[in-house]
């Protein structure tokens, strides 16, 4: 089964002599980041930012502010092809972080329990 398209006098299509349809454009982080600013900063409509970036669907623009409001700035990179360890490297790092106080504070209990003994 042969699928062809046409633009212009141009074929597109999966079958032999044709050529590979063009990439769907994607929309940088920058532009994602922009857009949320003017909408959270600026207060523009989801109307004015969909015209001046070119934006055909409004639920992707809803989209963009829940995964900002979710996880700041870091919400609107690419996650396609990461590792789910790799996206929630954030919260890693801050069980970590928790990790390392609760050893702390072990360690100084540890240590002043040894002083208290060698007395």
């Amino acid at each position: 089964m042969l699928l062809f398209l046409v633009f212009s006098d141009t074929v597109f299509g999966n079958g032999p002599g044709t050529l590979a349809a063009p990439a769907a454009s994607r929309v940088t982080y920058e532009t994602k980041l922009e857009a949320v600013r003017l909408h959270l900063v600026e207060g523009c409509t989801y109307r004015k930012i969909m015209e001046r970036f070119g934006i055909a669907d409004r639920h992707r623009l809803k989209v963009w502010m829940k995964k900002y409001k979710e996880l700041g700035e870091f919400g609107l990179v690419d996650q396609r092809g990461r590792r789910k360890e790799y996206i929630d490297q954030n919260r890693y790092v801050q069980a970590l972080e928790r990790e390392i106080k609760i050893l702390k504070k072990c360690l100084e209990i540890w240590m002043q329990e040894m002083k208290r003994i060698d007395i």
